[in-house]
């Protein structure tokens, strides 16, 4: 249900199934979400069914939003842009090249807040190289961006010359301490002799 006095968050992330970057994404959107502040899940429709990711949103309780296309068009930026104003939706964080350059085009056209999250280029083919150049470029005019590592906060600042620095929020996995000792003890055939 939307209030309208809610701060309203877009995870925004173009994914097929559900990985350690989305995994990510849903802890800490459980983690913050409170009364006052919503979060929401999207991402982008590439087949007949929805995404690991937004099932998983779904299951976790977290409003979601899907968007019609998972390719590059135009009028996806349109869609977004509605929808981050239908949705008042008051800040979008875009994690990856598609999300980052869909997200940059219609977070201008919605006046809306815009946070891109880089985790790194791949360039495994062509088509992947084309699209890590756009998404730097596109990097180079967002207000906000967060790197997972100092070694690529330093190369995107080093582009972005007048523009703030990127912010670094370093790349780690996230367990619970407990479960891991509780698993490395029985593994070895032990007792857990202490509760965390």
């Amino acid at each position: 249900m939307i209030k309208d006095n809610n701060v309203r968050i877009l995870q925004l992330r173009a994914s097929r199934f559900l990985g350690g970057p989305e995994k990510q994404i849903l802890h800490h959107a459980v983690a913050v979400r409170s009364a006052k502040r919503e979060i929401w899940i999207g991402s982008f429709r590439d087949g007949p069914v929805r995404t690991g990711f937004l099932q998983r949103a779904e299951e976790m309780g977290l409003p979601t939003l899907e968007l019609g296309s998972g390719r590059f068009d135009p009028r996806t930026i349109l869609e977004l842009a509605r929808k981050l104003r239908q949705k008042k939706i008051s800040l979008i964080c875009t994690h990856g090249y598609k999300a980052n350059l869909i997200g940059w085009a219609a977070s201008r056209l919605a006046r809306c807040a815009h946070v891109a999250f880089a985790r790194g280029w791949t360039g495994e083919n062509w088509r992947i190289k084309l699209y890590d150049s756009l998404d730097r470029l596109v990097l180079r005019w967002t207000e906000w961006v967060v790197c997972v590592s100092q070694a690529q906060a330093d190369q995107l600042q080093k582009k972005q010359k007048g523009h703030r620095a990127p912010l670094v929020i370093s790349n780690a996995a996230l367990f619970l301490a407990e479960d891991v000792l509780s698993k490395a003890t029985l593994s070895l055939g032990c007792k857990p002799a202490m509760s965390w």
